[in-house]
């Protein structure tokens, strides 16, 4: 075989085969393709059906609460298992690793607690009835999303008002005391 034989088979044969394999992949991943498509269509269809259903979203609000709140759970969960937690028995929240972790994301974890508590009806009702452990956890974790300076601010304004209130109860008595004699 002469070299241009070897052309004219390469021409003929080859570039024939290799356009039929390339004409078949592309019409595997286009079929691929569209069932793919078929298939995200439906699943958004459904969702966009359910984003009208009210129970749905207070569902997601109520995950996403929970989420908000569940690295200082796991944190705690962790301590309480493996870490200097599980040698302070009931005290296990003061270990310094689920102190730490508590402090570090309080604004977080309130913020998903009152999240929560906006569609969760069973922490409303706990609320409304007077349960201690549900009032202490709505009042601290509005506190945690304040910042601390206000917190200080209006201490040192209590502590104020309190020195205030000393003075004048004092002035009051010796006035007292005066009019007595």
């Amino acid at each position: 075989m002469g070299f241009f034989d070897s052309i004219g088979s390469f021409f003929t044969k080859t570039i024939p085969q290799t356009a039929k394999k390339v004409v078949k992949g592309v019409k595997r991943g286009a079929g691929k393709a569209i069932k793919g498509l078929k298939k995200a269509g439906k699943v958004l269809a459904s969702e966009v059906k359910g984003l009208a259903n009210p129970e749905a979203w207070k569902q997601g609000v109520i995950k996403a609460g929970k989420m908000l709140q569940a690295p200082a759970k796991a944190v705690a969960k962790f301590d309480k298992k493996h870490g200097l937690g599980q040698y302070m028995g009931d005290f296990a929240g003061l270990s310094p690793l689920s102190l730490a972790t508590s402090i570090a994301t309080a604004p977080i974890s309130g913020a998903g607690y009152l999240t929560q508590m906006t569609a969760d009806k069973k922490l409303q009702n706990k609320l409304k009835s007077g349960n201690a452990d549900a009032i202490m956890d709505t009042a601290f974790s509005a506190l945690s999303l304040l910042p601390a300076g206000a917190v200080g601010g209006v201490a040192k304004g209590i502590g104020k008002g309190g020195r205030a209130l000393a003075k004048a109860g004092r002035k009051l008595g010796s006035a007292l005391k005066k009019v007595k004699k």
